[in-house]
């Protein structure tokens, strides 16, 4: 059965407290392949792997949109609207990090970055509603 986990599944597995069994020959090879390692000399727990695998998959997702910067002059313009999203996020994640701004194809939002299809007051109260959305679903998934 494990054979068909990604390593993702299997952090998940392990997050929740559930055990994945497998033969050794099969952890060998499968596990030799992960996208993640971790320093020999610490303890590796499932949420630190989780939260590992969370990160590459958001960068690779973040590679793979087609996204430009927001233009500087655009975060002074709408900084109520930035500081408004940006506190709704520092909330659900309990992370100061600094938010990265992108003008991409649609709403997509990761931990650590925004992509609007259009500029804050071009938004249409559809594409708020998916902004809200997403910032609101932020909480579920840490």
């Amino acid at each position: 059965m494990s054979s068909s986990l990604s390593a993702l599944q299997l952090a998940a597995l392990q997050e929740m407290g559930i055990t994945v069994w497998s033969t050794q020959s099969h952890s060998k090879e499968s596990f030799a392949d992960t996208a993640f390692s971790a320093p020999k000399n610490s303890p590796t727990t499932p949420t630190a792997n989780l939260t590992q695998l969370r990160s590459i998959i958001s960068a690779k997702q973040d590679a793979q949109r087609e996204e430009k910067a927001f233009p500087t002059d655009a975060l002074e313009r709408f900084a109520q609207f930035v500081e408004d999203v940006e506190q709704a996020m520092a909330e659900r994640t309990k992370s100061d990090s600094k938010i990265k701004w992108l003008l991409g194809d649609s709403v997509c939002l990761t931990g650590t970055s925004i992509c609007l299809p259009v500029l804050p007051s071009e938004l249409s109260t559809k594409l708020k509603r998916q902004l809200w959305q997403k910032i609101h679903q932020l909480n579920r998934e840490n």
